[in-house]
Parts: C-alpha cells; sequence; structure tokens
C-alpha cells in the first residue's frame, strides 16, 4: 500500500490552521489581568494539548459521526464552514479584532 504523504502533510497543515497559533498568541497577550510567563506557557500548553485531542478524536471519528448520528453530509458542512468563516473574518477585519473582551458587572447592594 502506498503511503499518502501529500495527505498527511495536508492534513497536518489544516490541523496547524485549526489550532491558529496566531490568534492564540493575540489572545493571550491581551489577557486581563497579565499573566505571568508561567501562566502563559501553562495555558498555552493546555489549549493546544485540548485542541490536539479533539482534533484527532473528530479526525478518526468525524465522519460517522457526521453521516450517521446527524444526518450531514461533508459538501454541505463545507459550505456552511466556510459561510461562518468568512462573516468572522468580515466582521475581524471590519471591528480590528478577532475576539470581543466581556465588561465586568459590578453591581453594588445598598
Amino acid at each position: 500500500m502506498d503511503f499518502p504523504v501529500r495527505q498527511v502533510i495536508e492534513n497536518a497543515l489544516y490541523f496547524l490552521a485549526l489550532i491558529n497559533p496566531a490568534s492564540k498568541i493575540l489572545f493571550l497577550a491581551a489577557f486581563d489581568p497579565p499573566l505571568n510567563r508561567r501562566q502563559i506557557c501553562e495555558l498555552s500548553y493546555k489549549s493546544s494539548l485540548a485542541a490536539l485531542l479533539i482534533l484527532a478524536v473528530f479526525s478518526l471519528s468525524g465522519q460517522v459521526i457526521l453521516r450517521n448520528i446527524f444526518r450531514i453530509e461533508i459538501y454541505s458542512l463545507r459550505i456552511s464552514g466556510g459561510l461562518i468563516l468568512f462573516f468572522t473574518g468580515w466582521l475581524a477585519v471590519r471591528e480590528g479584532r478577532f475576539f470581543q473582551r466581556q465588561k465586568k458587572n459590578v453591581s453594588l447592594l445598598t
């Protein structure tokens, strides 16, 4: 059996795009209150490991889950994913950021 090197490289690049290290760096840099170096490394490691586990599970069983449980075909998932990606990118370009900070609500009881 021929080893599909091209397919492995393509999938690795897709995984890298999904994990999105640039967005993680921007999020950690803008985290409020600021984190120290140890906390940043720990949070980055844990989030990368969680993303890797999620991607591995869904890469091994994703098509079975989509087709047999949710009755979703891959072409419809590609279309909807492309639309979500487009609108997320559009909002990021328009507003100049990829995520929104939530303001803390402080209520005083009198």
